[in-house]
């Protein structure tokens, strides 16, 4: 029951110096991210975002241009053309509630943390940059007024997966490894804080 306590209060105590030093280096990586040339799509940026009971470590912020296009033409009602053009937010990183209790390793006074696999946090669409442009034939028109179908909304629905699938293309999403050398590179703030080694793997 002892070990397990300590096992908690470990855990307890490691996601508490993430954290801690995180929030210490933030400064930092904005300060440098405010010298250094802006890129066109991505701002790598260090944030905690707490919401109700989760706890997110966002190890990259990407604002790019998401382009959703469609196009249809039945022969009988003619064509049916839209393109939507907005801007989009995607929070980058690690669910610190993911990680489990045994991913904090104690052995010869090094902190072993496994980092899980990153993922998307959250994803959100600037509505008022939002560009709609559509072509559709008479008949078309008077077919999604009769069928309630709003043109817009049904691309602005495709605007995540269009976005993602972009990200993915342009390999603008760090992997595991990377975020794993990211935290590693921070580890040194982190083992002074806590006057242990600690290693993230």
């Amino acid at each position: 029951m002892q070990d397990e306590i300590k096992a908690r209060l470990i855990v307890a105590l490691v996601k508490f110096v993430v954290i801690m030093g995180l929030l210490a280096g933030a400064g930092y990586y904005i300060y440098h991210a405010i010298r250094t040339p802006p890129k066109p799509t991505t701002k790598e940026v260090i944030e905690v975002i707490r919401s109700e009971e989760l706890s997110f470590l966002v190890t990259d912020r990407l604002v790019t241009k998401a382009v959703v296009e469609s196009k249809e033409n039945n022969l009988f009602l003619g064509a049916r053309e839209g393109y939507l053009l907005a801007t989009v937010r995607v929070y980058f990183g690690i669910d610190l509630k993911s990680l489990p209790e045994d991913a904090v390793q104690v052995t010869d006074g090094i902190i072993y943390v496994v980092v899980p696999e990153p993922r998307e946090l959250d994803f959100s669409v600037d509505l008022d940059s939002a560009r709609f442009l559509s072509k559709r034939s008479g008949l078309v028109v008077l077919r999604d007024f009769l069928q309630d179908l709003n043109f817009q909304q049904e691309l602005e629905r495709q605007l995540h997966h269009a976005a993602q699938e972009m990200l993915r293309n342009e390999k603008l999403l760090p992997g595991r490894e990377e975020i794993v050398k990211r935290l590693n590179g921070w580890a040194p703030a982190l083992s002074s804080r806590c006057n242990m080694k600690v290693i993230f793997r």
